[in-house]
């Protein structure tokens, strides 16, 4: 079995729980398969992300995060600039504050800003998410 063969059908990016699994499987998969999955998400998305269905702005924000994080942590960083791309025109609701705040988080991390990527992380453990805090720290 090739990774995730379930996500061989081009449908998968529209489909709700599909991209929940994909979400809850991200750090077990290769760099490259993680990077080509993105790549179909960001196609399918990118460009009418103010339209999207806010459930699914959601879950495509946490997968954007997560690869965020998955290629700080392991050091390969394509793909990065559309993912910010696309995190930066979801809307800014109640909702998604949490996303775009980490967005940030690594927006500095990648652009080497020690003090920008600490002071969001103290935000953080100010607002109560410390094991986010713990967790996002490179």
């Amino acid at each position: 079995m090739d990774e995730l063969d379930v996500l061989c059908d081009s449908n998968w990016v529209k489909d709700l729980n599909l991209l929940k699994l994909f979400y809850d499987v991200m750090p077990i998969l290769s760099m490259p398969y993680l990077s080509a999955r993105i790549k179909e998400i960001l196609t399918e998305y990118s460009g009418r992300e103010k339209q999207i269905d806010p459930e699914y702005q959601y879950v495509l924000g946490m997968i954007s995060i997560s690869y965020a994080r998955e290629c700080s942590f392991r050091g390969d960083y394509r793909l990065m600039e559309e993912i910010f791309i696309f995190l930066d025109k979801l809307p800014r609701t109640p909702k998604l504050f949490l996303i775009k705040l980490l967005e940030k988080y690594y927006v500095a991390i990648l652009l080497h800003d020690k003090a920008k990527s600490k002071h969001i992380s103290k935000i953080l453990r100010k607002l109560g998410y410390q094991k986010i805090a713990t967790d996002i720290e490179v």
